[in-house]
């Protein structure tokens, strides 16, 4: 690993005592001299700082205090980070083993802004299904997973960090500010990381969300929002009323 350029890893957890020592988990066998571990906690109540606690020591950087939401947790990390590499992972979610050491490798060879890769989903019937990115879609729907997406902190220092105004797109916002911007993504064709269905970003009022932020950029794909929009809240309409 000598040589390879640092990476910084930031996790935000606020009351995830169930899931966030998986996270953990997952980071810790990978920790290196090139990689930077950065916890930002929203104040939790739960637990989860005892969870916190008992891993300090592998923490470059732990903060607990109040915030605004998660992606001003997430713009805090980022303003901590030291590496040319930043990644974002969940706090309920995980890294597969290796997936920094490809990450670093790829970046060494191939020296683009922004890296994505595949992800595996755990759907609600414990049943994993692989999702691979399609960025050029992005004009359209958040077609990259931002979990499997590390960046150059340049980047941000370039098109700014993530806007507070929305409360679970932010992330896709980001993602196609840097696309319209031209910068360079490189896809890596590996299962980088371990979610699981449910959490905000699969919340119908996503496509509200998306919306807006299509309007904004004037991609023409607005209204496709509208009918996934429709699509999602008919759905759970009907499932209620099955239930």
């Amino acid at each position: 690993m000598s040589g390879l350029p640092k990476i910084s890893i930031i996790t935000v957890v606020k009351n995830g005592v169930e899931h966030i020592e998986r996270s953990i988990l997952s980071v810790l066998p990978q920790l290196k001299d090139t990689v930077e571990y950065i916890v930002i906690d929203g104040g939790s109540t739960d637990g989860t700082l005892d969870v916190l606690t008992k891993y300090k020591a592998n923490f470059n950087v732990l903060i607990s205090e109040p915030d605004s939401g998660i992606y001003n947790a997430m713009n805090k990390g980022i303003a901590l980070a030291n590496g040319e590499l930043i990644g974002i992972l969940n706090s309920d979610d995980q890294y597969f083993p290796n997936s920094l050491e490809w990450i670093l490798a790829e970046h060494r060879t191939f020296g683009a802004n922004i890296y994505h890769a595949n992800v595996e989903l755990i759907k609600s019937n414990g049943k994993p299904i692989v999702l691979k990115p399609e960025l050029n879609k992005l004009p359209q729907q958040a077609a990259i997973n931002h979990t499997s997406c590390f960046v150059q902190k340049s980047v941000y220092d370039r098109l700014g960090n993530f806007d507070e105004t929305y409360h679970i797109s932010s992330d896709y916002e980001f993602l196609l500010r840097c696309f319209i911007a031209k910068e360079k993504f490189h896809y890596i064709n590996r299962t980088i990381t371990r979610f699981y269905s449910g959490g905000a970003s699969g919340s119908c009022y996503s496509n509200v969300e998306g919306y807006k932020i299509l309007k904004k950029y004037n991609t023409g794909h607005q209204y496709k929002m509208i009918y996934r929009g429709v699509k999602c809240y008919l759905k759970k309409f009907v499932e209620r009323i099955i239930l």
